[in-house]
């Protein structure tokens, strides 16, 4: 008899119950297949297929080995340290390296933070694309001083922030 569809199971290793989360038509072309949601990261799964057709079903076929749930990218690494190339009373130009690593998925933008020196936290202060690395963080306070740091975005989330700038004073720059 013809298989009719095939029904796909998965089993949390830490439970060792299985459960069924769908099936799969057989009349589908080529080879048959399923994509598993709903995964909690860091728990291993088992999967198995079993085939159904009018007669019943078949054994399954289950997965040889358990299979950890993770994001297939990993987090970028940290872009080079920022430099000042330009600045004014109330901006700064940035320049900086791209990270050596962009943990398998294409770099999406770049965050630049900054922190007020009489703050503890660092506040997002602007935002770029993933193919420039230069960025102007503007509405500085004329005579406050201030540190800048990057953190590159893929598509697993954020990765490890650059180490900051040197401390900079929002001044003019032809000051005498």
């Amino acid at each position: 008899m013809p298989v009719k569809e095939y029904e796909i199971e998965k089993m949390d290793t830490a439970t060792g119950r299985w459960v069924r989360v769908g099936k799969v038509p057989a009349s589908e072309t080529g080879s048959p297949s399923y994509e598993v949601t709903g995964l909690v990261p860091g728990q291993e799964y088992q999967f198995r297929v079993v085939a159904v057709n009018d007669e019943g079903d078949s054994d399954p076929l289950t997965t040889t080995s358990a299979t950890l749930a993770k994001n297939p990218f990993d987090e970028p690494g940290k872009p080079g340290t920022p430099d000042i190339i330009d600045y004014d009373n109330e901006s700064v130009e940035l320049k900086w390296g791209s990270p050596k690593s962009d943990g398998g998925a294409p770099i999406e933008k770049y965050i630049i933070e900054k922190k007020d020196k009489n703050k503890k936290d660092w506040e997002k202060a602007g935002e770029v694309p993933g193919d420039k690395t230069t960025g102007k963080v503007s509405g500085l306070q004329e005579g406050n001083e201030y540190q800048f740091r990057i953190v590159a975005v893929n598509k697993a989330g954020p990765g490890t922030p650059s180490d900051p700038t040197k401390s900079h004073i929002a001044k003019h720059r032809a000051c005498k």
